[in-house]
């Protein structure tokens, strides 16, 4: 490649990140992948919730047919979302809801033809599914790949534990694909095999893979969209980035991630969980992207990080949510909830959303002093990040799809 196309291609990744746009043919007010339209768990929506609970905010809870890490996603007013049951973990489910009254409209129930064993804490609906503009994707622990219309049609089907014969996770897997425009990314890694793949959209075929570090990870790729559309993936080594539909590699930083945190973007800057958050800016020219900062004091524990206007915040395996300047990593505050906390944090209209392992809800409102912190409770397990979209804050557990909106005729 000449200096002069990688500078173009360099500028590009500058103006995505600085502009925040992922790839996704989608309203502002769908939440397509996951953590959102823009892959950094926050929704543009005002009209939010100021609470989590099944008294005053709970518009409604559809019955599911089995466990899932894997987020809730919505698109054109449904709600799509995978779940796995069966004694082994065998049987595959993908189903739509009305995205208004919880309705179920389709469910597409497959059997698994990859391992299912794991750790006894995940289950086989891990990864998040993932709309393009055009088409469904669910991807399984078990490495099973199907690509639907929104109407529930099948278009094709990948069995990638037999395209690739090595690929045994034995604890699990649940890193989740993004879209690309026309087609999807995933990062599949195990301790026996790992790659990257970037599968064609219409037809399920490979568009391109390259081969990664064998070893179990956990976290999910970015793809930052613009006139070169660009992936991130993040590896337990550092960050690589990639042109997203050839695969020719552009730059990689080296430095130590999280395996289970997915990096976050925001102003202009990577941020990169692990032992410390490194804050990574990547420069307009030159070869090197450059480290802005970095903490050990915003330690990510299976919770990804959040930044929103001009903060970052991360939730450690004890429960506490820290606050830190995007500026310079300084400390601005922080609040203990009560974890452990698997699922991520998302924000919609300012305030945070935050659910435990116990099904214990957490609101918190940074922009006023004191701070104010809402609490609910579900009575059931979630281990899945909330998803925002159509006024409402949509939250899986083993059990139920809920659904919480602002109280009618009440300030929101």
């Amino acid at each position: 490649m000449s200096a002069g196309a990688l500078n173009r291609i360099r500028k590009a990744v500058w103006t995505a990140l600085a502009l925040g746009l992922v790839s996704a043919a989608v309203r502002s007010d769908d939440w397509p992948g996951w953590r959102g339209p823009r892959q950094d768990g926050v929704s543009l929506e005002e009209g939010l919730p100021a609470r989590l609970n099944l008294k005053e905010t709970l518009r409604y809870k559809a019955e599911l047919p089995g466990r899932g890490l894997s987020c809730p996603i919505a698109v054109g007013g449904r709600v799509f979302i995978t779940a796995s049951s069966g004694w082994r973990d065998e049987r595959l489910h993908v189903l739509a809801f009305d995205a208004r009254s919880g309705r179920k409209l389709w469910e597409r129930r497959f059997e698994a033809t990859g391992g299912t064993q794991c750790h006894e804490k995940t289950c086989m609906a891990a990864p998040t599914p993932a709309w393009d503009g055009e088409r469904l994707y669910a991807l399984f622990a078990t490495f099973d790949l199907f690509a639907f219309d929104g109407a529930g049609q099948l278009l094709w089907y990948r069995s990638l534990a037999r395209d690739y014969r090595e690929l045994s996770n034995q604890v699990g897997f649940a890193s989740s694909p993004v879209p690309i425009r026309g087609g999807l990314l995933a990062i599949l890694d195990t301790d026996s095999e790992a790659l990257a793949i970037a599968f064609d959209g219409p037809s399920g075929r490979n568009l391109w893979s390259a081969p990664r570090a064998r070893g179990i990870f956990w976290a999910s790729p970015i793809v930052l969209d613009g006139e070169a559309p660009v992936a991130l993936l993040p590896s337990p080594k550092g960050l690589n980035a990639r042109a997203a539909r050839t695969g020719e590699s552009l730059w990689t930083w080296e430095g130590g991630l999280d395996a289970i945190a997915s990096p976050v973007t925001g102003e202009g800057t990577i941020y990169m969980p692990g032992g410390e958050l490194v804050a990574l800016e990547l420069p307009k020219s030159g070869t090197d992207p450059v480290v802005r900062w970095k903490t050990n004091r915003l330690r990510a524990s299976t919770a990804s990080p959040l930044v929103l206007d001009g903060k970052a915040y991360a939730v450690n395996s004890a429960g506490v949510i820290t606050c830190a300047g995007t500026g310079n990593g300084e400390v601005l505050w922080q609040e203990r909830l009560k974890g452990p906390f698997s699922a991520s944090p998302v924000a919609g209209g300012g305030r945070i959303y935050c659910v435990n392992e116990e099904g214990l809800t957490f609101v918190l409102d940074p922009r006023v002093e004191p701070r104010t912190v809402e609490k609910g409770e579900l009575g059931e397990t979630v281990l899945a990040s909330p998803a925002i979209s159509n006024g409402l804050v949509y939250v899986r557990s083993d059990r139920h799809l809920f659904a919480f909106g602002a109280p009618e005729g009440h300030a929101r």
